[in-house]
């Protein structure tokens, strides 16, 4: 819960608004990498939700981003492309970029818009080097009576982190 008063994020036990990443020991710099690649993808248009970075106590940077899946205590309804196409977290990876569309084309109010800004994504992913754009980072919302993709989230630049074997999580014409 954000406390705008004291400046300050409080942990609650359900109906919290934002999702904090505190550093990992292992890659420290992993916040700043999500906020600014997040930052790049609202540049360019594509639709992010609120985030930015905090400070910890110990003067280290956390990344918070608000959660667009709730509205005041109010879930809204979504469905990342994992469950949308039966996968589990073990198998988040075993799809396509063909599945994909394929969820959008019978899932989505304007299909067309939508596969748009997937290409969008895909494109930026592949210049930032997002290398785990997997099907839980995919999904749909329901607003203002359609359903569309939700705001895009968990950009990063990956292989500054990890040597990835692969360019992209999910193939194109896989």
């Amino acid at each position: 819960m954000l406390d705008v008063r004291k400046k300050e994020f409080r942990v609650v036990e359900k109906g919290g608004q934002f999702i904090i990443k505190p550093p990992h020991h292992l890659y420290e710099e992993v916040p700043q990498n999500e906020d600014l690649t997040m930052r790049l993808a609202k540049i360019i248009g594509i639709e992010t939700p609120l985030h930015g970075m905090i400070y910890n106590i110990d003067g280290s940077l956390s990344y918070f981003i608000k959660r667009f899946d709730r509205s005041r205590n109010q879930k809204i309804g979504v469905e990342d492309f994992s469950q949308l196409l039966g996968h589990s977290r073990e198998t988040k990876y075993e799809s396509s970029m063909e599945k994909v569309v394929s969820v959008i084309e019978k899932h989505c109010t304007f299909p067309m818009v939508e596969k748009l800004k997937l290409f969008k994504l895909v494109i930026f992913n592949f210049i930032t080097r997002n290398e785990d754009m997997h099907l839980k980072n995919f999904t749909l919302i329901s607003r203002e009576n359609k359903v569309e993709m939700s705001p895009a989230y968990d950009l990063l630049n990956t292989t500054i982190i990890i040597q990835a074997e692969e360019e992209i999580a999910l193939p194109i014409r896989g």
